[in-house]
Parts: C-alpha cells; structure tokens; sequence
C-alpha cells in the first residue's frame, strides 16, 4: 500500500517539487509522507495542490 502511495504521489509531482535533493515523496514515519512544494508562484498555489492530492489518494487502491 505505501508503495503505490508513494507511486501516486511521484507521478503527481513537478520536477520542481523536491524532497531530500531528490525529486521523490519521502516517507517521514510509519504511514507519513512528505511532499515539499518549492518555487510556487504564490502562497496560494499549495491550497490549490492540496485537494488534489487528497483526489489523487483517495481513489480506489487495488492491493491483490
């Protein structure tokens, strides 16, 4: 499940979007990611990236 999770939130991300100096989500413990926003036009922009990524997570999971 984390796996695809994470997967979700790597194919969601600009090439921007940096976590670690790498260009991933990171896990930061047990079931918690973080995705860093960077060189966002305004502080708006995470407010508007942020449903989506609540869209982008809640869909149907098929895990076998």
């Amino acid at each position: 499940m984390l796996i695809e999770i994470a997967r979700r939130l790597y194919e969601s991300m600009r090439g921007s979007d940096l976590v670690c100096h790498t260009p991933t989500p990171s896990r930061l413990g047990g079931d918690e990611f973080i995705v860093l926003l960077e060189n966002l036009a305004e502080p708006r922009a995470a407010a508007r990236v942020a449903p989506r990524l609540l869209d982008l997570l809640s869909a149907p999971y098929d895990v076998g």
